[in-house]
């Protein structure tokens, strides 16, 4: 059984050759985060062994969800990969995917209708957006609008559409709904 001493300046290290390899600072943060917190749950030697490692992980697997212990593990991981130290490195909790929202967590028909009223009375381009985003399920992480390239037009056929500039006629949906058009309710 190997043991290793971790200190507060291999991590400061480990977090400037993240930054080096530009990773987000939000990345280097959040991994900084889950090494400080291993470092600080560690004993009085901070000395680092597998099975310290395991008893840790068993820890915080019961105090968080798997999403937020697996990525203490990836920082944890990652840390021991920049250090050679490659035995101490551990799996992530198994976790299933979950295909579907939870019900409650999604609108219900009148909420939506309400949504696309508010929208409809106050802005024409929010009213649109959000029948795309209702209409094709895409999130709203991955719609081409957030880019100052696209723009929202009304075609000369009714039904609303967005093009992208400088891209004279490509559409990314050449038609929503013929019901878009109409006022919700």
């Amino acid at each position: 059984m190997e043991t290793y001493k971790m200190t507060k300046e291999q991590i400061q290290s480990y977090a400037q050759s993240l930054r080096m390899e530009e990773h987000s600072e939000s990345t280097v943060q959040k991994y900084a985060n889950a090494l400080t917190a291993f470092y600080e749950w560690l004993s009085e030697d901070k000395s680092v062994t597998k099975e310290r490692l395991l008893l840790w992980k068993a820890e915080i697997s019961a105090k968080n969800a798997a999403s937020t212990v697996n990525v203490m593990i990836s920082a944890v991981n990652s840390f021991f990969a920049f250090m050679s130290w490659d035995n101490l490195r551990v799996k992530q909790v198994k976790t299933q995917r979950r295909i579907f929202r939870d019900r409650d967590r999604e609108l219900t028909k009148t909420e939506y209708l309400r949504l696309l009223n508010a929208a409809w009375n106050g802005n024409l381009r929010l009213y649109y957006l959000m029948q795309t985003l209702g209409s094709t399920g895409i999130r709203i992480s991955d719609f081409p609008a957030k880019s100052p390239s696209v723009r929202f037009s009304v075609c000369s056929r009714i039904p609303p559409c967005i093009r992208e500039r400088g891209d004279s006629g490509r559409l990314w949906w050449e038609r929503l709904s013929a019901a878009s058009v109409e006022r919700p309710g």
